[in-house]
């Protein structure tokens, strides 16, 4: 199961999940770069590969970053997660069902081999960019 590390309370509304057939998204569903660098508030920087939420492919036990991408292209973290499940559709139509709730159209994804108490710490990492007021301080680099 995923730990939500930093989650806001916005609603959204219901995303279709699949892909159109064919495999290929409308142009507004997807991302227009291929990575992005989070920093966290430890400084460490974070390179993740990009994903509309409905184009998100399976994936491993990995970091998973929703994301809110406005029309200025301004991104901002709704939430963190760690997700730990064996197989890597579970980790997805986790991230897919609890994207869509709360408004990410953007998944950010961090390979991780590492162990699970690694994981937690780039959660913990990344969530430290969230001001007291829960406002987004995360810069691009």
């Amino acid at each position: 199961m995923s730990r939500i590390v930093k989650t806001t309370s916005r609603s959204a509304e219901r995303l279709a999940l699949e892909p159109a057939r064919g495999g290929k998204l409308p142009p507004e569903l997807a991302p227009r770069i291929a990575s992005y660098m989070w920093m966290g508030g430890s400084g460490r920087t974070y390179t993740c590969r990009v994903h509309s939420l409905r184009g998100c492919p399976t994936f491993p036990r990995a970091i998973a970053i929703l994301v809110r991408r406005d029309a200025d292209d301004r991104r901002r973290i709704i939430a963190v997660l760690s997700c730990e499940h064996i197989s890597s559709t579970l980790n997805r139509a986790e991230v897919r069902r609890l994207g869509a709730r709360i408004g990410a159209n953007e998944v950010h994804l961090i390979a991780s081999r590492t162990t699970r108490a690694a994981r937690t710490d780039i959660c913990d990492d990344l969530s430290a960019i969230w001001d007291t007021a829960g406002h987004n301080s995360a810069t691009r680099h």
